[in-house]
């Protein structure tokens, strides 16, 4: 069902772009449409009118007298000679003024005036200025520079157009190729047809797995983190396509009678391009922007990369959006037409449109998202709508306002589909959460509309928690556990949200308290079916990066579905008081004997917790909250008594010894087998990891390694 329903979303996505380009094809070609019916109007009119009030533009004459039809047919007759597609381009053209005319009428037009058509020069006493009642051949010189000038602007109009799409078109054929592969990946072909191969593991160690420069993949500089090679090559392609698209084929043309002066015609030309490759770029952004998206399930893809395809296509939008405002003010400029456009809606909106693109684009670098992410997001939002207002009210003068219907429809469709998560939940209900060492949240689930929200393993969701000082705030989680009864989320005490709940609960006095909690998703893709297939499955976590690794074990072990199968899992945790937040999920892998769970305690050496519950709401004590939470410890317990709880856990001293201990559970795998490495944590540890990871796939040549990093940052 899955497979049909995967099927089915790429069959659309197939349609979408088929019937784009179908339309490209059929209605965009404007220079081939109307330069030799624009070309001709000028050349005819030029050379003679012939009725009163007669001018390049408008067309009543032709319409309505069978000698100026008969003269401007010759022109359009003679011009598209032995190029029938042109000749009916042209009649289309002529009709599309004169609706009364046929092809037909217009061909006997051309036979007719044929025999009567003269040159200037033949007639005698001949005045322009006066209609002629004789059809006057056209200047063949006046048609060559206007059919120029009139093909140059509108040649230029029809590649933004075609650029523009082929950008859109560039990101479907990227779809296209992770959605197959995603496909052979559902059907457990993926490893039979292309990974067991050493082409794919050089690109898997080479380009899908390693950063672009240096170790670091979650680790942030302090730009922001670094993408995998193929995130980069992927991004440099649009970036150079989005550039060339924007400047190639521009040039200037001497004579032009449309804008004769080369700071005035070069700043239009750029201008208008880079216009039509800024809508469709824009429309770029709003799909990447989303987080309910088909292309996000089709592909498979985590969310980290996705948002990074979006900040990038975003700043080319704004680069694309920059180049057309300045190009227009050169041509402005050059015209001494700023004043008189600076007083039209159109201009004042495009330029709101260009300064909230432009300072989206700075306010949402790095720095600013990580130290101050609400004060980004919410300014981030506002600049969008901006964006969006200026770019509709910017283009409805040129009747263009449908190159943002999408974008519009895109980010609305999305936020509806929020609110449709939530409420698939159940919306705001009440739920328990915990405290746990000062440090962790614990939220157990138990009231939750059971019938339609339905998580899988890897899935994360967004979480609300109802209190009147951050309800509107969501961010994202693993959901640790999901059965039937209970789902359970753990988190870290943070900034944002998850502070405000801790205060709120230490102001009320308990460790231990319901509050309304809305859950918007699952979002995510599971790869249940991959690191089922394989016989071998490591995972590496610390703190709360164990969510999703124990989320698929557990799945696994209720299915019965790691049965002769090598198991490892490995958690390290700064503090004994950690274990607290996975109590019942340790006597769980601990009852599980196909499976070897080893847990790291950095400081091993402090004292192990009881397993006390105080209520924070004693009255009679004047210690604070925090220390109440604190206290709730003795020193009578040892490392020995933790083991006795789990026995068939190893507990460890230090840090988890990430390169030795990966070599040597990959080495001892059997040959011809498929390995998962699964890994959620601290950033360094997951870079570390991956680096490692990468080591051994270019140094094992019989078993085939999938690397799944749990852990995005964005």
């Amino acid at each position: 069902m899955r497979l049909n329903r995967f099927l089915s979303h790429i069959a659309i996505l197939i349609s979408i772009c088929h019937l784009s380009f179908a339309q490209l094809a059929s209605a965009w070609w404007k220079a081939n449409q109307l330069s030799v019916g624009r070309a001709c109007k000028t050349a005819v009119t030029n050379a003679a009118i012939y009725c009163k009030g007669d001018n390049t533009v408008e067309y009543d004459c032709q319409c309505a007298d069978v000698v100026a039809m008969g003269a401007y047919a010759f022109c359009g007759y003679t011009e598209t000679e032995g190029h029938p597609a042109s000749r009916k381009r042209f009649e289309d053209y002529f009709i599309s003024f004169c609706p009364n005319y046929t092809h037909q009428m217009i061909a006997d037009s051309y036979a007719n005036v044929t025999n009567y058509i003269k040159n200037s020069t033949e007639i005698s006493g001949f005045n322009r200025t006066i209609p002629s009642r004789v059809p006057v051949l056209y200047s063949k010189a006046r048609y060559t520079i206007v059919y120029k000038s009139v093909y140059q602007r509108f040649l230029n109009n029809d590649y933004g157009i075609i650029f523009g799409s082929a950008l859109v078109g560039y990101w479907a054929a990227i779809f296209a190729v992770f959605a197959i592969y995603r496909c052979l990946e559902m059907m457990n072909l993926s490893d039979k047809l292309v990974n067991n191969n050493r082409v794919f593991r050089f690109f898997q160690a080479n380009i899908f797995l390693k950063p672009v420069f240096g170790k670091k993949h979650k680790s942030d500089y302090i730009f922001g983190c670094v993408p995998v090679t193929a995130d980069a090559i992927i991004i440099i392609g649009f970036i150079i396509l989005d550039v060339v698209a924007c400047f190639v084929n521009i040039h200037f043309l001497p004579n032009s009678t449309i804008w004769p002066v080369k700071a005035t015609q070069i700043g239009r030309l750029i201008g208008d391009r880079s216009g039509y490759i800024a809508v469709f770029t824009t429309n770029l952004t709003w799909l990447f922007a989303g987080r309910n998206n088909f292309i996000l399930w089709c592909t498979g893809w985590n969310f980290q990369s996705f948002l990074t395809y979006h900040k990038w296509v975003a700043r080319m939008t704004v680069f694309n959006v920059l180049v057309h405002s300045i190009a227009y003010l050169i041509n402005g400029k050059s015209m001494g037409l700023v004043a008189i456009r600076e007083a039209q809606d159109w201009y004042r909106w495009g330029c709101v449109a260009t300064v909230a693109g432009s300072v989206m684009l700075l306010q949402s670098m790095y720095p600013l998202r990580k130290h101050a992410y609400e004060v980004f997001l919410y300014f981030h939002i506002v600049l969008a709508v901006f964006f969006l207002v200026g770019t509709w009210i910017h283009l409805v003068w040129y009747e263009f306002q449908y190159y943002v219907y999408a974008s519009v429809g895109l980010w609305c469709f999305d936020r509806l589909l929020r609110v449709v998560r939530i409420a698939a939940f159940g919306g705001f209900r009440k739920n328990n959460v915990k405290i746990v060492n000062n440090e962790f949240l614990i939220l157990s689930i138990k009231n939750y509309n059971k019938k339609f929200f339905k998580p899988q393993p890897g899935n994360f969701v967004f979480i609300y928690f109802g209190l009147k000082n951050c309800f509107w705030q969501s961010h994202a989680f693993t959901i640790l556990s999901a059965s039937e009864e209970e789902l359970k989320v753990i988190a870290t005490v943070k900034k944002g949200c998850t502070k405000t709940v801790f205060s709120h609960m230490v102001a009320a006095k308990k460790i231990t308290m319901d509050m309304p909690i809305a859950f918007e998703g699952p979002y995510g893709s599971t790869r249940e079916k991959i690191i089922n297939h394989d016989q071998n499955i490591l995972m590496y976590s610390t703190n709360t990066g164990v969510a999703g690794p124990y989320n698929y074990l557990k799945t696994f072990a209720k299915k019965g579905a790691l049965l002769n199968k090598n198991v490892k899992f490995y958690w390290t945790v700064r503090h004994w008081t950690t274990l607290e937040l996975l109590a019942e999920e340790l006597q769980f892998l601990s009852e599980q004997n196909n499976i070897e769970v080893i847990v790291h305690v950095t400081q091993y050496d402090d004292a192990p917790p009881s397993s006390c519950e105080q209520s924070l709401s004693d009255e009679g004590k004047q210690t604070s909250a925090v220390e109440k939470v604190t206290s709730c410890q003795s020193s009578s317990f040892s490392a020995d008594s933790i083991q006795k709880l789990y026995p068939n856990i190893k507990f460890r001293p230090g840090r988890l010894p990430v390169k030795d201990t990966v070599t040597r559970d990959i080495s001892e795998c059997l040959d011809n087998t498929n390995i998962t490495i699964m890994l959620c944590g601290h950033p360094s540890f997951c870079d570390e990891l991956r680096s490692i990871a990468i080591e051994n796939i270019k140094k094992e040549k019989t078993k085939n390694i999938h690397l799944i990093d749990d852990l995005q940052v964005w």
